[in-house]
């Protein structure tokens, strides 16, 4: 019965943890929701989940180490960056502000983190399309 206490115990506090590393006062629950199951998805390997938080458009955009557009094109990146479970490593996100734009859209920026392998930074621009928040726009780097 210890073992089972104690395994309820550390699991609620990695995920209290976890959701405290997400939010940002102000941040809209969907957003955290959101961050939350891409990080559940990239730790499982699974980037067509982690890629859900994103606008399922031509003009999304993402700045890394040069420009890339359109949803599918990025999707494609991360699958050349990331070929295999073991090659994405564990994410863990922590973000640092939330800055709403207008009453649909946000800026969020914080840290992304891979676990002994690399770390960045991130800027985040979050639209509400269809009723739902989504990345229109990724700024990462290292």
């Amino acid at each position: 019965m210890f073992k089972v206490i104690t395994l309820f115990v550390f699991g609620s506090l990695a995920a209290v943890t976890s959701y405290s590393q997400i939010f940002v006062p102000g941040m809209p629950e969907e957003i955290v929701q959101t961050m939350q199951n891409q990080q559940d998805a990239w730790n499982s390997g699974d980037l067509d989940a982690f890629m859900k938080g994103y606008w399922k458009s031509d003009n999304l955009l993402f700045i890394g180490s040069g420009v890339a557009t359109g949803y599918e094109s990025i999707l494609n990146n991360y699958k050349k960056s990331y070929p295999t479970k073991e090659a994405m490593g564990v994410l863990e996100f922590t973000h640092t502000t939330w800055v709403p734009i207008c009453s649909d859209s946000g800026l969020l920026v914080g840290e992304w983190n891979l676990i002994g392998i690399s770390n960045g930074m991130y800027s985040l621009i979050w639209k509400k399309v269809n009723y739902n928040w989504v990345i229109i726009a990724d700024h990462s780097s290292n």
